[in-house]
């Protein structure tokens, strides 16, 4: 650009016979223009000057021209993408993706590619199956039970908002169960429910859902503290109706003491379920019931780490 102001300043300049002063930048341009200025206002004869200069400007405008738009053009960075959809199509293809089969404690995963697992046969489910659904029911049932007597046994906001979390997510569950059994036309067991302290008989498994913190819960329930399995796979870390009963009679922080320890307990018999399915030849290898067993140890090991963590501050 400041070449093209210094060629064209003394055409503007030339018609009015005004001084022209040569410009700081150099040119071969600029010092012509002068030079003929100067023989102009000398001889009078300004016709000659005028003519010869379209001639001089022309060419060198257009190769001016051309060579800005080169140089613009080779030194230009490349334009940013346009969106992330564009970033996404210019993006290397993702690699293969992959499944996990689980496999024996103490024993390595192993990981099957995409056309591995497109191959494999499809695992139907086990007796083994059954019977830890058909377990996992009562045990369920049971932390229930443990989760109702908060709402009415302690002012520990802590304690009742960890009951609350726990008897959604198990309510939950409960009707996952009886609808993978149901499906399957496996025999859904009854929950009887008793707790001879409230003299209430029910059933676990309800659609309904807890109630938040600081309203009241549905009636009060018992569940057998049998940990025979009802015919299933041992029910780990159950709690005997003595227990059930110490539970309900304590309140406040004997009450959470008891809470969290039992909780821990029963929450660790749920994982050692899991364990024990997993251990059995051929179970845990249905899609629907790998996915719930592996939810389920995931879900209480976090809950365990959180009430060890809320006992310990009680300690």
């Amino acid at each position: 650009m400041r070449f093209l102001s210094s060629a064209l300043l003394p055409i503007v300049l030339l018609p009015g016979i005004l001084p022209v002063h040569e410009p700081k930048t150099p040119g071969i341009l600029p010092k012509t223009l002068n030079r003929l200025g100067r023989a102009g206002r000398r001889t009078g004869r300004l016709l000659p000057v005028l003519v010869v200069l379209p001639a001089l400007v022309l060419p060198l405008l257009v190769a001016g021209c051309g060579g800005g738009a080169a140089s613009q053009d080779t030194a230009a960075p490349p334009s940013p993408p346009e969106s992330v959809a564009q970033v996404a199509e210019e993006a290397p293809a993702s690699p293969e993706r992959r499944a996990i089969q689980p496999s024996a404690p103490g024993e390595p995963t192993r990981v099957l590619s995409a056309a591995e697992l497109a191959g494999a046969p499809h695992p139907e489910h086990t007796q083994d199956d059954v019977r830890f659904m058909q377990g996992m029911l009562h045990h369920h049932a049971q932390a229930m039970v443990m989760t109702e007597l908060a709402t009415r046994r302690t002012s520990s906001q802590d304690i009742r908002l960890l009951a609350w979390r726990i008897e959604l997510s198990q309510n939950d569950e409960i009707t996952l169960m009886r609808r993978w059994l149901e499906t399957r036309g496996e025999d859904v067991p009854e929950l009887v429910l008793r707790f001879a302290a409230d003299g209430h008989d029910d059933h676990a498994g309800h659609d309904g859902h807890a109630d938040p913190p600081g309203h009241a819960g549905h009636a009060g329930h018992g569940v057998h503290g049998d940990s025979s399995g009802h015919g299933s796979l041992p029910m780990h870390g159950m709690l005997s109706d003595e227990e059930l009963a110490r539970l309900a009679a304590a309140s406040n922080r004997e009450f959470d003491l008891l809470f969290l320890e039992f909780m821990i307990r029963h929450h660790l018999g749920a994982v050692q379920m899991v364990a024990d399915l997993v251990a059995s030849p051929g179970s845990g290898q249905e899609e629907e019931i790998s996915q719930f067993a592996s939810h389920v140890e995931a879900d209480q090991n976090i809950e365990i780490r959180r009430m060890r963590g809320m006992l310990n501050a009680r300690r």
